[in-house]
């Protein structure tokens, strides 16, 4: 039904005053709202991502913003977790004579993550974004210019410490949240770890090799990326 896929899609968000109502609202995903980060559990790394644009600029009303996402998380011989995250723009006109956009980028990433490096379009422009904290989580965030019908990339790194593995397991899970009101994207997905490591437990189904699992995706909702690993 075409409700359904609004709801599921988030293209159509619900909120009622009534406390009972608006909890089965919450538990259903329906509310558009970004629940806090949970405690941390030996064992276990509970990973998030959201990505969130608005287009700031005037006479940016006949613009589609279209975007793809490369993430890639790496977990160092010596436990440490570094991630690197892709984005690339593509700013369609639909009836309008702009030649640029500009687009406020709020990137939402667990707390105690570290901003070490941001690109685009090629250019270090690290000192142009900031750090901050909302919903209990870090926000990098900052202004990119969009060319129009012109792909334009977007490149985060950032770091969240050490991997606190227990009896040499690590149990991983990405949570992916679609902005509310976005279209479809296009999502790759790779994680590196050490050689020797024994990865199971992929969902959804991923490639697995040496020292990567790795998947491709079209992030039309929320989507939940889970993997066990073991060190020998």
């Amino acid at each position: 039904f075409p409700v359904t896929i609004g709801l599921q899609a988030k293209n159509i968000q619900v909120y009622v005053a009534d406390k009972s109502n608006f909890a089965y609202i919450v538990s259903q995903n329906w509310g558009g709202l970004m629940l806090r980060q949970s405690e941390l559990v030996v064992g276990e790394e509970n990973d998030f991502l959201t990505v969130n644009d608005t287009i700031v600029a005037t006479g940016s009303a006949n613009i589609e913003l279209v975007k793809n996402l490369k993430i890639k998380t790496t977990i160092g011989e010596d436990l440490g977790l570094s991630h690197r995250l892709d984005v690339q723009y593509l700013a369609k006109n639909i009836n309008g004579s702009v030649s640029s956009v500009l687009s406020k980028v709020k990137v939402f990433v667990p707390g105690g993550n570290k901003l070490d490096k941001v690109v685009i379009g090629g250019i270090d422009q690290t000192k142009n974004f900031v750090t901050k904290s909302d919903y209990g989580r870090i926000v990098f965030e900052g202004v990119v210019n969009i060319g129009v019908d012109q792909p334009t990339g977007l490149v985060i790194e950032y770091s969240s410490g050490v991997a606190r593995l227990e009896d040499n397991r690590l149990d991983y899970r990405l949570d992916i949240l679609k902005q509310a009101g976005s279209g479809r994207s296009e999502i790759e997905w790779l994680l590196e770890f050490p050689t020797g490591w024994k990865v199971s437990g992929l969902h959804p189904r991923a490639l697995s090799s040496v020292n990567t699992a790795a998947m491709r995706d079209i992030l039309s909702s929320d989507l939940t990326i889970e993997a066990s690993l073991q060190r020998p």
